[in-house]
């Protein structure tokens, strides 16, 4: 399981990671059904940001 809230902090996502906070203390059935959203959205975020840290290939 993911620990989204470790996600994103690790990507400085500070006002993300507080609106999760909120989240998450309004209770488990407020989380279910925006955990597949967050989830995807980190998952395109980390890619997004591995792509960019490969240096071009040189000619």
């Amino acid at each position: 399981m993911r620990d989204v809230a470790a996600e994103l902090k690790d990507l400085r996502l500070l006002g993300m990671l507080s609106a999760w906070g909120e989240l998450m203390a309004q209770g488990e059935d407020s989380v279910a059904s925006s955990k597949w959203l967050i989830e995807h959205l980190l998952r395109a975020e980390n890619t997004n940001r591995a792509m960019r840290s490969v240096p071009p290939l040189s000619k």
